[in-house]
Formats: structure tokens, sequence, C-alpha cells
């Protein structure tokens, strides 16, 4: 159940990429709120990996996928406000770089902490 968690996240979390291109390609027109979309703890993983620190073996990786984690809700909402204020599609453009090398650099922790976890050995944490 926990690499299923992990699994949720990561597409979650690339999802949002995509979510982000739509916008400034006028596929999706859905204003999203840059303060919620800043908040780490409003997704689904943010909430889970708050209330299960116990989960991951490894203290060094936990914390890298935290600031990993909290680095791409930053940058996701100042994304989503660039959008929102009209601005440019070359100054947007610049900070979705960022937003995709984030979400890499997150998939890929992610994908480290799954295969660091044995959820036969993990029934205590609760998904």
């Amino acid at each position: 159940m926990i690499k299923r968690k992990i699994d949720d996240a990561i597409l979650a979390h690339q999802s949002w990429v995509v979510q982000f291109q739509n916008r400034l390609n006028g596929i999706e027109r859905e204003l999203l709120d840059p303060d919620m979309i800043g908040d780490d703890t409003t997704c689904a993983f943010g909430q889970w990996l708050k209330a299960n620190p116990e989960a991951f073996p490894k203290a060094a990786l936990l914390d890298y996928v935290k600031a990993m984690h909290g680095a791409f809700h930053e940058v996701a909402a100042e994304v989503a406000s660039m959008i929102q204020q009209y601005q440019s599609r070359e100054t947007i453009a610049k900070e979705m770089l960022e937003l995709q090398n984030l979400s890499k650099q997150l998939v890929a922790a992610l994908q480290e902490m799954k295969k660091q976890t044995n959820p036969a050995d993990r029934k205590d944490i609760p998904l």
C-alpha cells in the first residue's frame, strides 16, 4: 500500500505539469488557487507524508523528498499566479522549466523511496 501511495504521488505531481501546460495552451481555463497550490500539505501525498513520516526508514531521503515536495508546490503556486496575472508566455515558460525540473527530481526521489520501502514490514502505517 505504501508503494501505491508513492505511485499515486508521482502521477499526481507529474499531472500538475501537464495541467499547467494545458492552461498555457488554452486547453484548460479553470482558475487555480495559488495559495492552495503553494501549501504542500493540501495535496493527498502531503497530508499522508506529514501524518506518516515513520513510513520511510531513511531520514535523509525523507528530508530530501519533503524539500523537493515543498519546492515543487512553491514553484507551482508561482506558475498559477503568473497564469492568472496573464504574464507573458516567455516569462511563464521559464518558471515552467523550473517546475518540470523539480517534478523530475521529486519523481526520482519518490522512486528511490519506493525501492527502500517494504510494505510487508510496514503494516502499522495507516493508508
